[in-house]
């Protein structure tokens, strides 16, 4: 009898024990799935923000270039044609480069 009793207390404590832990789970499964979901929209708004950043600079070393290459096309064709070179010497990226 006394067994008895013991094997239900233990059945009994063992039955609620398992009982909280799979209804614990199942609540908080949920919040852990959004808090991962949000961290990784975090660190893809972080990436995000590095890659803009990146192709802004990009875009002003682009600008810059092509200015300097019409700069240079200019001088090229001056100087190719003959025309005012002293003129294309004192404004030419290409002589103040040397």
């Amino acid at each position: 009898m006394i067994v008895k009793e013991f094997l239900n207390t233990w059945v009994a404590v063992g039955g609620v024990s398992i009982s909280t832990s799979v209804m614990t789970y199942f609540f908080t499964r949920k919040k852990y799935n959004n808090e991962a979901d949000n961290q990784e929209l975090e660190n893809v708004q972080k990436a995000l923000e590095i890659y803009r950043g990146i192709i802004d600079d990009l875009r002003k070393e682009q600008a810059e270039l092509k200015k300097e290459m019409r700069e240079m096309r200019i001088d090229f064709e001056a100087r190719l044609s003959g025309k005012c070179i002293s003129h294309v010497e004192n404004h030419s990226t290409f002589s103040k480069n040397r």
